[in-house]
């Protein structure tokens, strides 16, 4: 049985990022960017009107103008304007030549069917060539988060596939004879099929999942008609213990997998199992739904944190505001917690099957083994 810190470490040690990939824009919202983006041009890439109004020479002062043209946004003309003379333009046109400056609608009247300027004003209301970022510029650095603004600025320079480190490809298998579909009601001895939803839940993307029966032969077949082969990531929910229908151990060695870790010294979440082969790796989980929540922030979550470039989450520090439920046990415990800002309030949870218990919950607070912290003492945990 190792310890937590030592299963982190066998996660960074053997899990690697997957290959960048190129991916439609449209397709690529909160994936990280594999690679820097530059600006393919200067932005606004001409001199261009803030406002409706009328174009003028920067230092013409003439009392009254001639109206000459008009430019509405996406067309360019170029035109000298000589003294007294000002042109019709629109928000977003391109200014029709250089030395000009645009007089709002606002600031300007037509009396006699001439332009006259109002309220005069030193501002130009004009936005510069460039003036948001130059050809060449890196706007987004490899590593970048692609979220709506990141993704309307990949738009703006035309970056239309962006190169990103893309989802695990994932092949979920829930374990046991007793685990029936949600849709179906259980037989007496029968439980509903959690697991396959909560993780879905937790991992977001595309997952695929199939139900082993507790049968080893049988199983394989199961196994290998998926295609193990092509996913990146491989997860066993049940079966992770050492009892007589456990074979997540034996499934992974079948497969030719090396077993870097079976137990944790850790509650909920003792029967874990980490393996790799290759850059391919595969993670058994208990099957108790508590044990499940944990054991994915404290492992897979990392997992894919390494799979996908990213940081993993770190531990906090939070200020309990009620003393930890219970006992001292003598293994390291993840309690399942409420936080609030730098707060968290410990949830009570009768067992690592108490699915209920974890309503609500968005962090782990993590308990030294043997201590029960009090209210008002600061411990460790993962905002989740």
């Amino acid at each position: 049985m190792i310890e937590v810190e030592k299963v982190w470490h066998l996660i960074d040690q053997f899990t690697t990022p997957l290959s960048a990939v190129a991916m439609p824009l449209n397709d690529a919202l909160h994936f990280q960017l594999a690679e820097a983006v530059t600006a393919d041009a200067d932005h606004p890439p001409f001199d261009r009107s803030a406002m409706d109004g009328y174009a003028i020479g920067v230092t013409d002062t003439s009392e009254t103008f001639t109206v000459i043209d008009s430019i509405r946004a996406g067309e360019s003309k170029d035109l000298k304007l000589e003294l007294g003379q000002a042109v019709r333009i629109f928000t977003g046109a391109e200014l029709p030549g250089a030395n000009l400056k645009v007089a709002m609608q606002e600031e300007c009247a037509i009396e006699n069917g001439r332009l006259r300027i109002v309220t005069p004003s030193q501002a130009t209301h004009i936005r510069k060539c460039g003036e948001d970022f130059r050809k060449g510029e890196i706007l987004l650095n490899a590593g970048t988060r692609l979220d709506a603004v990141e993704l309307a600025l990949l738009a703006a320079v035309g970056h239309c596939y962006p190169k990103v480190l893309p989802a695990p490809r994932t092949l979920h298998f829930t374990c046991g004879d007793e685990i029936v579909p949600p849709d179906q009601v259980p037989a007496r001895g029968q439980i509903r099929n959690t697991n396959a939803t909560l993780m879905r839940g937790l991992l977001g993307g595309t997952v695929t999942t199939i139900h082993l029966p507790d049968h080893f032969e049988k199983a394989m077949e199961l196994i290998h008609h998926a295609r193990p082969n092509e996913f990146d990531l491989l997860l066993f929910s049940g079966g992770a213990s050492v009892g007589d229908h456990d074979f997540t151990q034996r499934f992974l060695t079948e497969l030719g997998f090396t077993l870097h870790c079976t137990t944790v010294n850790v509650r909920p979440g003792k029967p874990f199992i980490f393996g790799s082969r290759g850059k391919q790796i595969a993670l058994g989980l208990p099957g108790n739904p508590v044990s499940h929540f944990v054991c994915h922030h404290l492992f897979v979550a990392r997992t894919v944190a390494r799979l996908t470039g990213q940081t993993p989450t770190a531990l906090e520090p939070f200020t309990l505001t009620a003393a930890i439920p219970g006992k001292p046990n003598p293994r390291v415990t993840f309690w399942p917690a409420i936080r609030n800002g730098a707060t968290a309030t410990p949830l009570a949870w009768n067992s690592s099957g108490h699915l209920a218990s974890l309503r609500k919950v968005n962090a782990l607070i993590r308990v030294a083994a043997n201590s029960i912290p009090a209210a008002g003492e600061i411990a460790e945990g993962f905002a989740v």
